[in-house]
Protein backbone atom coordinates (compact mmCIF):
# COMPACT_ATOMS: atom_id res chain seq x y z
CA UNK A 1 0.00 0.00 0.00
CA UNK A 2 1.18 3.40 -0.85
CA UNK A 3 1.26 5.56 2.48
CA UNK A 4 0.47 8.80 0.53
CA UNK A 5 -2.71 7.99 -1.23
CA UNK A 6 -3.56 4.88 0.40
CA UNK A 7 -3.82 3.06 -2.43
CA UNK A 8 -3.49 -0.94 -2.44
CA UNK A 9 -1.68 -3.14 -4.88
CA UNK A 10 -5.03 -3.32 -6.80
CA UNK A 11 -6.05 -0.22 -8.84
CA UNK A 12 -9.25 1.71 -7.19
CA UNK A 13 -8.75 0.01 -3.81
CA UNK A 14 -7.62 2.23 -1.42
CA UNK A 15 -7.38 1.26 3.18
CA UNK A 16 -7.87 3.54 5.62
CA UNK A 17 -7.98 2.51 9.28
CA UNK A 18 -6.90 -0.11 11.37
CA UNK A 19 -6.60 -2.49 8.27
CA UNK A 20 -3.42 -0.48 7.43
CA UNK A 21 0.07 -1.32 8.13
CA UNK A 22 2.23 2.48 7.68
CA UNK A 23 5.80 2.06 8.19
CA UNK A 24 7.03 5.20 10.29
CA UNK A 25 10.82 6.68 9.37
CA UNK A 26 13.34 5.37 12.35
CA UNK A 27 13.58 2.58 14.96
CA UNK A 28 13.17 1.75 18.69
CA UNK A 29 14.48 -1.73 18.25
CA UNK A 30 17.03 -1.90 15.10
CA UNK A 31 15.33 -4.86 13.44
CA UNK A 32 12.00 -3.93 14.11
CA UNK A 33 10.00 -0.94 11.96
CA UNK A 34 7.80 1.49 13.58
CA UNK A 35 4.12 1.24 12.65
CA UNK A 36 1.57 4.22 12.82
CA UNK A 37 -0.97 4.37 16.00
CA UNK A 38 -4.35 2.52 15.17
CA UNK A 39 -6.20 5.96 16.24
CA UNK A 40 -9.53 7.45 15.02
CA UNK A 41 -7.86 10.78 14.34
CA UNK A 42 -5.72 8.92 11.57
CA UNK A 43 -8.19 7.10 9.98
CA UNK A 44 -11.00 10.45 9.36
CA UNK A 45 -7.53 12.10 7.69
CA UNK A 46 -7.28 9.16 5.67
CA UNK A 47 -10.92 8.93 4.74
CA UNK A 48 -10.40 12.68 3.64
CA UNK A 49 -7.78 12.39 1.50
CA UNK A 50 -8.88 8.77 -0.26
CA UNK A 51 -12.58 10.51 -1.02
CA UNK A 52 -11.02 14.06 -2.16
CA UNK A 53 -8.84 11.65 -4.55
CA UNK A 54 -12.11 9.83 -5.91
CA UNK A 55 -13.94 12.22 -6.35
CA UNK A 56 -11.18 13.86 -8.87
CA UNK A 57 -10.52 10.66 -10.60
CA UNK A 58 -14.45 10.72 -11.59
CA UNK A 59 -13.88 14.14 -12.59
CA UNK A 60 -10.85 13.06 -14.54
CA UNK A 61 -8.54 15.62 -12.28
CA UNK A 62 -4.98 14.51 -11.04
CA UNK A 63 -5.45 12.37 -7.46
CA UNK A 64 -2.97 14.55 -5.85
CA UNK A 65 -4.19 14.43 -1.99
CA UNK A 66 -1.72 13.27 0.24
CA UNK A 67 -2.52 11.78 3.80
CA UNK A 68 0.44 13.30 5.88
CA UNK A 69 0.09 11.50 9.40
CA UNK A 70 0.04 14.76 11.29
CA UNK A 71 -1.94 13.50 14.38
CA UNK A 72 -3.00 14.62 17.99
CA UNK A 73 -4.26 12.41 20.93
CA UNK A 74 -5.78 13.62 23.84
CA UNK A 75 -4.56 11.64 26.95
CA UNK A 76 -7.05 11.90 30.00
CA UNK A 77 -5.63 11.89 33.72
CA UNK A 78 -8.45 11.50 35.78
CA UNK A 79 -9.81 14.65 38.34
CA UNK A 80 -10.71 16.63 35.15
CA UNK A 81 -6.94 16.59 33.75
CA UNK A 82 -5.76 15.76 30.73
CA UNK A 83 -2.67 15.60 28.47
CA UNK A 84 -2.15 16.35 24.76
CA UNK A 85 0.25 14.88 22.50
CA UNK A 86 0.58 16.17 18.64
CA UNK A 87 3.34 15.52 15.69
CA UNK A 88 4.40 14.80 12.37
CA UNK A 89 4.32 11.20 12.62
CA UNK A 90 5.73 10.99 8.68
CA UNK A 91 8.79 13.14 10.70
CA UNK A 92 12.08 12.33 9.52
CA UNK A 93 14.34 10.88 10.22
CA UNK A 94 11.89 9.76 13.29
CA UNK A 95 8.58 11.00 14.50
CA UNK A 96 8.24 14.21 15.66
CA UNK A 97 5.88 14.38 18.38
CA UNK A 98 5.19 16.71 21.55
CA UNK A 99 3.74 16.28 24.41
CA UNK A 100 1.95 18.66 26.14
CA UNK A 101 1.90 19.44 30.24
CA UNK A 102 -1.42 17.69 31.68
CA UNK A 103 -3.98 20.65 32.64
CA UNK A 104 -7.36 21.30 32.67
CA UNK A 105 -7.33 23.12 29.18
CA UNK A 106 -6.69 19.54 27.47
CA UNK A 107 -9.55 18.04 29.50
CA UNK A 108 -11.78 21.08 28.29
CA UNK A 109 -10.68 20.52 24.69
CA UNK A 110 -10.97 16.82 25.07
CA UNK A 111 -14.60 16.79 26.27
CA UNK A 112 -15.48 19.82 23.19
CA UNK A 113 -14.06 17.35 20.93
CA UNK A 114 -16.13 14.63 22.04
CA UNK A 115 -19.11 16.60 22.03
CA UNK A 116 -18.38 18.16 18.53
CA UNK A 117 -17.81 14.42 17.03
CA UNK A 118 -21.02 12.83 18.47
CA UNK A 119 -22.94 15.98 17.55
CA UNK A 120 -25.46 15.82 14.73
CA UNK A 121 -25.14 18.29 11.48
CA UNK A 122 -26.70 21.55 12.45
CA UNK A 123 -25.59 24.54 14.69
CA UNK A 124 -24.14 22.86 17.89
CA UNK A 125 -21.55 21.13 15.44
CA UNK A 126 -20.53 24.25 14.05
CA UNK A 127 -20.22 25.85 17.68
CA UNK A 128 -18.46 23.27 19.33
CA UNK A 129 -15.56 23.23 15.56
CA UNK A 130 -15.54 27.33 16.55
CA UNK A 131 -14.70 26.87 20.13
CA UNK A 132 -12.04 23.61 18.56
CA UNK A 133 -10.21 25.79 16.13
CA UNK A 134 -10.17 28.90 18.47
CA UNK A 135 -8.34 26.64 21.17
CA UNK A 136 -5.82 25.46 18.36
CA UNK A 137 -5.26 28.96 17.54
CA UNK A 138 -4.77 29.92 20.87
CA UNK A 139 -2.09 27.24 21.93
CA UNK A 140 -0.61 27.14 18.49
CA UNK A 141 -1.48 23.49 17.58
CA UNK A 142 -3.23 23.15 13.93
CA UNK A 143 -6.54 21.39 14.47
CA UNK A 144 -8.57 19.91 11.38
CA UNK A 145 -11.65 18.57 11.57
Amino acid sequence: MNPASLQTKYENVFAIGDITSIPLPGRWIPDKPMMLPKAGVFSHLQADVVAKNIVKKIRGENADEKFCADGYCMLEAGEDLAGFAYGDFFGVPHPKVSLKKIGKKWHIGKVLFEKWWLSPFGFKKVFYKIFLQSGGKLTGIPIKL
